[in-house]
């Protein structure tokens, strides 16, 4: 299993429920991600701070929200143009759910929608930000060639 490889108490008795997503496709030659449920929280955050030590076809990625897959696209477009534009990648930094660039807001994602900072909005995006106080840790996903985990108590 794509558990027995991380060096955690996590095991095969700590999922409570699995099954692929999506539909099955003949033709596709990958397999389709694997959602895990785990029955702890404690097991989500072992697994999700264990997985860049996987190697090979199995990885591991928190299962986000529709709004939070949404936001991620977003900011990694913005970052994506910035890149293109010559920007230093070390000088991007993305925060809940802000972009920083050189340690300024440079951009937020507010109601579903990028919005670029001006020098006199930047404080105003990140206090309304709805993560900005508090951010709780997402569920995990483990993937084996693209399969997930999350965590049942949610």
């Amino acid at each position: 299993s794509a558990l027995s490889h991380l060096n955690s108490d996590v095991t095969s008795n700590s999922v409570v429920d699995c099954h692929r997503l999506g539909k099955f496709d003949s033709l596709s030659l990958r397999p389709r991600p694997i959602l895990a449920k785990l029955t702890r929280r404690i097991d989500v955050l072992s697994v999700l701070s264990q997985r860049k030590e996987l190697s090979g076809k199995i990885s591991i990625r928190a299962d986000l929200s529709k709004q939070e897959r949404l936001t991620e696209r977003l900011l990694l477009g913005e970052r994506w143009r910035l890149l293109q534009a010559g920007t230093n990648r070390r000088d991007i930094k993305i925060r809940q759910n802000s972009l920083w660039v050189s340690g300024k807001l440079h951009a937020g994602v507010l109601n579903g929608a990028l919005e670029l900072s001006s020098p006199g909005t930047s404080s105003i995006l990140a206090a309304k930000s709805p993560l900005a106080s508090s951010h709780p840790i997402p569920p995990a996903s483990v993937s084996t060639s693209g399969s997930s985990v999350s965590n049942l108590s949610d």
